[in-house]
């Protein structure tokens, strides 16, 4: 049996649209979007909850710090956070820790 790879995409998520000289719009900061895009993602939805993510932007580079229990939802997260509208940059600062909170062997 194959399985399919988990393709995890947040196209859906992007700026609040702003025509030129308009004022008294306020177009969306990269961490709310971020956050929407995770909310609408069951694999990281309770984890935002819980503080174990935290995202914050740098310009156009998201920072994202906290604790997964592996590398793969590290990766996981980085990857889908990547593709944000207006996002050119990850720094993924997250520690991958299992559920009691030991560091993994090396």
């Amino acid at each position: 049996m194959k399985i399919a790879p988990l393709r995890l995409s947040c196209s859906a998520v992007s700026f609040a649209e702003r025509p030129p000289g308009a004022r008294g719009h306020a177009s969306v900061d990269l961490p709310t979007l971020a956050i929407q895009c995770l909310e609408t993602n069951a694999t990281f939805r309770g984890r935002l909850a819980t503080g174990a993510i935290r995202i914050e932007a740098n310009g156009d580079t998201l920072v994202l710090n906290g604790r997964l229990p592996s590398y793969y939802l590290k990766q996981l997260l980085q990857e889908t956070l990547r593709h944000v509208h207006g996002v050119a940059h990850v720094q993924n600062h997250v520690i991958v820790a299992n559920p009691c909170g030991f560091l993994p062997a090396k």
